[in-house]
């Protein structure tokens, strides 16, 4: 799709009501609830205005994160970011094009504001892992597609103290 028809695609699922939008990307903030938000993270890369395979955040988001990340933190916010690329080296057979490009830049940011909870896609397929060696280690929850066969989905259940319960469904 191009980003013209992601944003009328998605429009009634959350892109219309985005608390805050990033002006260089399809970037955007959804209040979920008093104490959540989700960081809807734009990792498509753009040719001829539709969308590679690969993934990446253009340089001028950063400044965005950045940004949404501090509001967070000043009023008292979780934040769960989700983007459809891998922040972390997720398979071993599928490297090329499903990680996010610069991906320790986003770490580093996450890490800084201590947020260990990151939901992608992009692999079809169910995964966590955890990456450590960082202030707050990353927990990379992958979901995956109700289009591939045994329509994997996940649940997540956010708790008041900040923790979280995740359960692989089939």
């Amino acid at each position: 799709t191009s980003p013209e028809q992601f944003e009328e695609i998605y429009g009634e699922f959350g892109y219309d009501e985005a608390a805050s939008r990033d002006e260089n990307s399809l970037s955007y903030v959804y209040q979920l609830d008093e104490n959540i938000r989700i960081l809807m993270l734009d990792t498509c890369q753009y040719k001829d205005g539709y969308a590679k395979v690969g993934g990446a955040i253009m340089t001028e988001t950063y400044d965005w994160i950045e940004e949404q990340l501090e509001d967070a933190w000043n009023n008292d916010m979780y934040v769960i970011p989700v983007a459809h690329h891998n922040l972390l080296d997720e398979s071993e057979v599928y490297v090329a094009d499903c990680t996010i490009e610069h991906s320790r830049q986003l770490i580093d940011i996450l890490d800084g504001w201590e947020i260990s909870l990151f939901l992608s896609g992009h692999l079809h397929v169910q995964h966590m892992m955890e990456e450590e060696g960082f202030t707050y280690p990353i927990r990379e929850i992958v979901t995956g597609s109700l289009t591939t066969p045994r329509c994997h989905y996940g649940i997540l259940t956010y708790q008041d103290n900040e923790n979280y319960d995740y359960q692989a469904k089939q």
